[in-house]
């Protein structure tokens, strides 16, 4: 018997969409990090993103998040959600990669010191892996949102704590000095931009199969 990750599609087949799907992701991520159209200039700051203070041990949370969005991928049990999830996901690569390709951004890590911390620590290595480009929009934020609404559309409680968690994601974006306050309101907009086109496009691929 085929393994299942839900009622009535096959794992197999989730699969074989996220394969691609976050196999573009990354291709567009880091083709957008490496060929800059654009010089790069200093995300517009907020008098919010002042006030705030770094806090490290929000990095727990940020890092979750990456675990988050293919999770809720993998929950999703119904065929139309698990496509009209991979739509949007490639419609909030595809916009905010052309953001960051003709709008390049990048933060001063510089200005925000972590600490000896278990926590610190693990910023600091996230850090070390991810260069602060990419800013706006938040694909952190964009995704998170993104997640949750799908799941939502599944399982109402589910969604009810993924949206929860998803304004957690939204604060440690910021605590941990990895986007600021315009990141988060764009990445938020991409997230339900992307939403509302992908149900037209579901629509018009569902009426030819």
């Amino acid at each position: 018997m085929e393994a299942s990750s839900g009622r009535g599609f096959p794992l197999l087949h989730h699969l074989l969409i996220a394969l691609p799907m976050y196999g573009l992701y990354a291709a567009f991520y880091f083709t957008a990090q490496a060929f800059p159209q654009a010089p790069i200039s200093l995300v517009p700051h907020t008098e919010w993103d002042h006030q705030i203070a770094l806090d490290v041990s929000w990095i727990w949370i940020y890092l979750i998040a990456y675990a988050y969005v293919p999770i809720v991928f993998l929950f999703l049990k119904q065929k139309k959600i698990v496509y009209l999830y991979a739509f949007s996901y490639l419609i909030i690569s595809i916009i905010s990669v052309t953001v960051f390709m003709f709008y390049p951004t990048t933060l001063p890590r510089e200005s925000f010191p972590t600490d000896t911390s278990f926590a610190g620590l693990a910023l600091e290595w996230l850090r070390g892996l991810d260069q602060p480009t990419n800013c706006l929009p938040s694909l952190h934020v964009a995704t998170a949102w993104q997640s949750s609404w799908w799941l939502y559309q599944e399982k109402k409680w589910p969604g009810v704590l993924g949206f929860i968690f998803s304004a957690l994601v939204v604060w440690s974006t910021l605590a941990v000095k990895q986007h600021v306050v315009w990141d988060a309101i764009t990445g938020s907009a991409v997230a339900f931009i992307a939403i509302a086109l992908s149900y037209p496009i579901g629509k018009f691929v569902f009426s030819r199969t």
